[in-house]
């Protein structure tokens, strides 16, 4: 990967955390829809950073990172589901360099959304305690 081609050249990989306003934290609704549809209405990287807010019973944590390459960007997001032990905290990283960091974070985001709209589904079928 470029990550490791990065190290093994000697540059270390320089990861920032992508911050969230206070106010970004928040579900745009639209006529009627509850947190849930809004949710899985589109995958995003900052859906999935409000799913701690909107499914607390399903997600404790969810963060992201982003790191510039000579040719290109990647993003990592790590979500923490709210129950379970092993295998309780996943990390998603951006398959491949992409041209901008928007367009990383976007990668990454729909990956972690995937994972997220599968915990929310398992809550749903009652294999998550609430």
């Amino acid at each position: 990967s470029r990550a490791s081609e990065a190290a093994s050249a000697g540059r270390p990989l320089r990861w920032s955390a992508v911050a969230f306003r206070e106010a970004d934290l928040a579900a745009e609704l639209k006529d009627g829809e509850d947190g849930e549809a809004w949710f899985r209405r589109r995958p995003t990287l900052h859906r999935s950073v409000c799913a701690p807010l909107l499914f607390p019973d399903a997600v404790r944590a969810v963060d992201a990172w982003q790191a510039r390459l000579d040719d290109g960007a990647l993003a990592m997001v790590r979500v923490q589901a709210a129950r379970g032990g092993e295998g309780a905290t996943r990390v998603f990283v951006t398959p491949a360099p992409t041209s901008t960091g928007s367009a990383a974070r976007r990668a990454a985001g729909v990956l972690a959304h995937a994972h997220i709209t599968a915990l929310l589904d398992l809550q749903l079928n009652g294999k998550i305690n609430k």
